[in-house]
């Protein structure tokens, strides 16, 4: 096993899925050689050591996190950013939305298995019909693993590490009927979550595309709402409530291009 020199330098960093610094993930860096150097990030995330410029299997653990294996390169020069997924229960459809008759995938993450809903949103909610128990039987069967890096722009690509085969995927028909539809998910211990997707009716042979006027308005509603929150309220209490209305009627349109209603873009 390497030992540590005396004055490491920063190595890598790690995050979790919204780039927040993980401290006391416990790290194992398995050199070329097979020599193994133990690692622990700092409060700031940061990963400590003395190693040379070289490529490396890398295996990071932390409780109430998936573990994982990487193959990266790691230089002091430009500290590499490693990304961890929390266990709890999220999930996103790819894509966002569709038309009747064509299929959306689920891709979902938990440390469990779990059930699937899916209840239409309009004048009143409106339960359609019970999916599935998702679940392949294997520990930590339906958990996900996180990109490194900033994913904000290549997205998360779940289901396409450690699903290899097509018969694995779960795909859903979208229904006859066009709106807007939540999947409800729950899992045995109580953890739940939700995720939204669109349905548009195909018509005089042309595929109809959802309202991209309303996504916008919806994202600028969101926008306008998570401002009124953070901005010093000067009209007093009333104002404040009015705020936070705003932010709450704006978060079902957050939840497009999220994860179980977050802000981190899928793919």
């Amino acid at each position: 096993m390497q030992s540590v020199e005396a004055t490491p330098r920063i190595l890598a960093y790690v995050s979790d899925e919204n780039y927040l610094a993980l401290s006391e993930v416990k790290v194992e860096v398995v050199a070329r050689d097979g020599s193994r150097t133990i690692l622990e990030s700092s409060p700031s995330g940061a990963l400590f050591g003395c190693l040379p410029t070289d490529t490396y299997d890398v295996v990071l653990a932390k409780d109430g996190y998936g573990s994982k294996r990487v193959t990266c390169t790691l230089d002091s020069s430009e500290p590499f950013q490693f990304r961890l997924l929390g266990r709890a229960l999220m999930g996103y459809m790819w894509p966002k939305w569709t038309v009747s008759g064509h299929r959306s995938e689920v891709r979902a993450h938990s440390h469990e298995q779990f059930q699937l809903t899916l209840w239409r949103y309009g004048l009143k909610k409106e339960y359609i019909r019970t999916v599935s128990w998702y679940d392949e039987h294997g520990p930590n069967a339906v958990e996900q693993i996180s990109p490194d890096g900033d994913y904000s722009q290549t997205g998360l690509k779940w289901n396409t590490v450690g699903y290899p085969s097509p018969h694995i995927q779960q795909f859903i028909e979208a229904p006859e009927r066009s709106g807007m539809y939540y999947l409800w998910a729950r899992t045995p211990s109580g953890d739940q979550a939700d995720w939204i997707t669109l349905t548009a009716r195909e018509s005089c042979g042309h595929q109809a595309r959802p309202d991209t006027e309303v996504l916008r308005s919806g994202r600028r509603a969101a926008e306008r709402g998570i401002a009124a929150r953070v901005r010093p309220s000067e009209a007093g209490a009333a104002t404040r409530q009015a705020s936070r209305a705003t932010l709450v009627r704006s978060r079902q349109f957050a939840a497009f291009g999220g994860i179980g209603g977050g802000y981190v873009t899928p793919s």
